[in-house]
């Protein structure tokens, strides 16, 4: 684990270094308060520091304060121990209401920094877990467990905050809902657990077709929505047809035999300001038009 030391004095900070260097850590050496600030505000500043009190440019205490005051629970925390020669039970106190983790007091025993430090490596790995949880917790809520595309909710709070993107700046974009049409006959012969892999599988490859920021979420159990912004109606049909393309590849190889992914597509293209709920009841009335033949089976639309 990286460990940043902030010490103006030379043989103070060789000491630490070799001490440190000799338990395993990785260190990082400033000599100023502005310096370790610097340092400990990066995106991959260490998570354990000890600071001096007494430094040039700002003191350690006031560095701790700073970090304190602008942590960001999403980038962890930063145990930090305050190193210094101040004695008094009011400069522990200043020193740990300043947002310290622990107080060490010049001149110490190098084992006693070490089962403090030992202490702060536990406390920052328990923490780097639980963000790491709260952070599949999060993706876990948004997604749709079987297809790992966006789940319903999140693909529509996609569409509506798009929806508001584009009436500022006044633009439009396209909305297209896919329509697994041999749905049912999948499920009633692999089952829901191959063909949520199947269905991931074809999803993935259509993604990989359409641009990189265009959005796809299940709406259903056989509809997935796809939101294409900052698009025109006449970019739509081209798009489109290389979905079908590559849909026309996709097939499932089962011991039941082979099947392929049949699709119908209804797409709406909106321009100004529309509500959320009625996009979607156009896309909803745009799939109920489409041909009933055709190798793009696929209907367009334009509101306003």
């Amino acid at each position: 684990m990286k460990i940043l030391v902030a010490e103006d004095d030379p043989i103070a900070l060789g000491f630490l270094e070799l001490s440190l260097v000799k338990w395993g850590y990785e260190v990082e050496i400033v000599v100023d308060g502005l310096s370790a600030l610097a340092a400990l505000k990066r995106p991959d500043a260490p998570k354990l520091a000890i600071l001096d009190w007494m430094m040039p440019q700002m003191a350690g205490i006031d560095v701790c304060k700073e970090i304190r005051k602008n942590s960001d629970n999403d980038h962890g925390y930063t145990y930090i121990i305050l190193l210094t020669v101040k004695s008094s039970l009011y400069d522990m106190v200043d020193g740990i209401s300043a947002g310290a983790d622990d107080y060490i007091i010049k001149p110490f025993i190098p084992q006693d920094l070490k089962v403090r430090l030992d202490a702060g490596r536990r406390i920052v790995e328990l923490q780097e877990k639980l963000l790491e949880s709260k952070r599949v917790l999060i993706s876990s809520s948004s997604n749709d467990i079987g297809t790992r595309t966006w789940n319903r909710d999140k693909i529509i709070s996609l569409v509506q905050a798009e929806l508001n993107r584009s009436k500022r700046k006044g633009r439009s974009q396209s909305i297209a809902l896919l329509k697994v049409d041999n749905y049912h006959e999948l499920l009633s012969t692999i089952g829901p657990k191959e063909l949520d892999d199947f269905l991931c599988n074809s999803i993935n490859l259509i993604q990989k077709t359409v641009r990189s920021y265009d959005s796809i979420g299940r709406y259903s159990d056989d509809e997935f929505l796809i939101l294409f912004p900052e698009t025109v109606c006449d970019e739509m049909p081209g798009i489109i047809d290389r979905v079908y393309k590559t849909v026309h590849e996709i097939e499932l190889s089962h011991s039941c035999g082979k099947f392929p992914l049949s699709i119908t597509i209804g797409v709406v293209t909106c321009k100004g300001d529309i509500a959320e709920e009625k996009l979607i009841a156009e896309v909803n009335a745009a799939i109920t038009k489409v041909p009933l033949e055709g190798a793009i089976r696929a209907h367009f639309a334009v509101v306003q």
